[in-house]
């Protein structure tokens, strides 16, 4: 039962809300210490796994795609004699953490419980925390700032669609999940022209980003550029990194994503986990707030349709990248949850209303309704859900289930305190 407004909180509720604050923050700071501290400070060879080469990739070989923010730190490291490494773990952790906090102000704000955002769905999950991804958020939420009074100004419009195509040049998957409800927003019937110009660049800078997506020459190339650089580590040829991967083959590389997200070798099995993991990840998102709602919070049913409609949006729009662009499966699910709650707090109810059709929010608006009849919202259900929470970090295979659910809140906080079990024992003995 919801409380009224301006009751306030039993004893038991403010420490088990404690007991939760700080079970997030430590599953948080686990991570951060694996997929950040690890690798900046003790992993010497982590300059050359995928997190940091995908910063590390430029023009020296020759205009390609991803390359332009690598190309402007090879200057910045080529004129001062710094390394990329603390500079891009850095950048990258603060871009994490003003994302994070800017989510947080904006919870409390909205008197929303916070909680989500410690999700595996959002920012829970950190093992590629060093890599563009939050970067692009940013720019993502960025537009959304722009657009989300009722009739932007046209600067407001061309602005949008000059960090759209800003993004495209950092990575060409922004095209699939930060594009989509921009592009809806600026379609309000307005300066029809901006809006068909603004199309065209963006897909003009996916079809350049194709077109130029790398060779062997180009690896050898990026590499020999960040070598030549006094003081920088040696980054050899490696086909399993982000710079290595622009020597990738089309064709095989689409078959490779394919077969490790659909499971191929372990009977398909991802046909029947996917479906369930996305149909869940739609209910912690859409319902999580409500099950938690705080007395003051105005969180209503017309919140829940915009933040429905938003989720099935981007998660459609992101079948090539749940098919045959990538196996990050992990990452993809934070990058539409993360966007939807990102519109949910910038935008207005009638601003996500109105740039969608009519006739699709009233889907929303009853799958919402079937949903919560065969799933009512109860806080005990949506804690279990939100805690156990998981799909494969990015591959399919007959370890699913034992790999996966480590990746879950519970999952890791359970490894850590065995792993805390096993050393006072070890200790003992």
């Amino acid at each position: 039962m919801e409380k009224r407004a301006g009751e306030r909180r039993t004893r038991s509720e403010v420490i088990w809300g404690r007991v939760m604050g700080c079970a997030l923050g430590v599953y948080i700071l686990y991570g951060l210490y694996i997929y950040w501290y690890k690798l900046t400070f003790v992993i010497p060879e982590g300059i050359n796994y995928w997190q940091f080469t995908e910063w590390l990739i430029n023009y020296q070989g020759g205009f390609v795609r991803r390359g332009l923010i690598g190309d402007g730190l090879w200057r910045l490291c080529d004129m001062t004699g710094a390394g990329p490494r603390y500079i891009v773990s850095l950048v990258s952790l603060g871009l994490y953490g003003s994302l994070l906090y800017y989510f947080f102000r904006k919870f409390r704000e909205k008197h929303l419980c916070w909680w989500l955002l410690g999700s595996t769905l959002m920012f829970g999950y950190v093992d590629y925390v060093i890599r563009k991804d939050f970067l692009l958020i940013w720019c993502y939420v960025a537009c959304l700032l722009l657009l989300k009074e009722k009739d932007p100004a046209v600067w407001r419009r061309a602005g949008a669609g000059v960090l759209m195509v800003f993004c495209m040049f950092v990575h060409e998957a922004f095209l699939f999940f930060g594009v989509p409800l921009v592009m809806l927003l600026l379609a309000d019937g307005r300066h029809r022209w901006l809006l068909v110009l603004t199309a065209a660049a963006v897909l003009g800078s996916f079809i350049l980003m194709c077109v130029r997506h790398g060779s062997h020459e180009t690896v050898v190339a990026i590499n020999g550029s960040w070598n030549t650089l006094a003081g920088s580590e040696v980054h050899p040829y490696n086909p399993e990194n982000a710079i290595g991967a622009l020597d990738w083959e089309t064709v095989p590389t689409f078959m490779l994503h394919l077969r490790r997200n659909t499971g191929y070798p372990y009977y398909f099995i991802s046909m029947f986990i996917r479906p369930l993991a996305m149909f869940l990840a739609y209910y912690i998102v859409t319902f999580f707030l409500k099950a938690f709602r705080h007395p003051e919070s105005r969180y209503d049913e017309r919140d829940r349709a915009n933040i429905a409609a938003v989720f099935i949006l981007l998660t459609v729009c992101m079948l090539p990248m749940w098919t045959v662009l990538s196996c990050d499966n992990l990452r993809m699910f934070q990058y539409v949850a993360t966007c939807t709650v990102g519109a949910f707090l910038v935008l207005g109810q009638d601003r996500i209303r109105t740039a969608f059709p009519s006739g699709y929010m009233n889907f929303a608006v009853r799958l919402n309704r079937w949903t919560e009849s065969r799933l009512p919202v109860s806080r005990g259900w949506m804690l279990l859900l939100f805690l156990c929470w998981f799909d494969g970090p990015g591959w399919y295979g007959n370890d699913i289930l034992d790999i996966g659910f480590e990746y879950s809140i519970f999952g890791r906080l359970s490894v850590l305190a065995g792993a805390a079990l096993q050393s006072i024992m070890h200790w003992l003995v």
